[in-house]
């Protein structure tokens, strides 16, 4: 509860990308990203990571 009040929902999501991330480990291609802002502003961005 005290990170959702110091952080907003969206920091338990930002941890749980964090620690995807570094389950991945070092070795790993970046295959595509991307970032869109449509007209309400609420961005939505993907990223698709291979496992070498």
């Amino acid at each position: 509860m005290e990170l959702v009040e110091k952080a907003g929902a969206q920091g338990t999501e930002f941890l749980m990308w964090m620690m995807m991330r570094g389950a991945l480990g070092d070795n790993i291609t970046e295959i595509t990203r991307n970032y869109h802002i449509p007209i309400s502003n609420t961005g939505a961005g993907t990223l698709l990571l291979e496992c070498a």
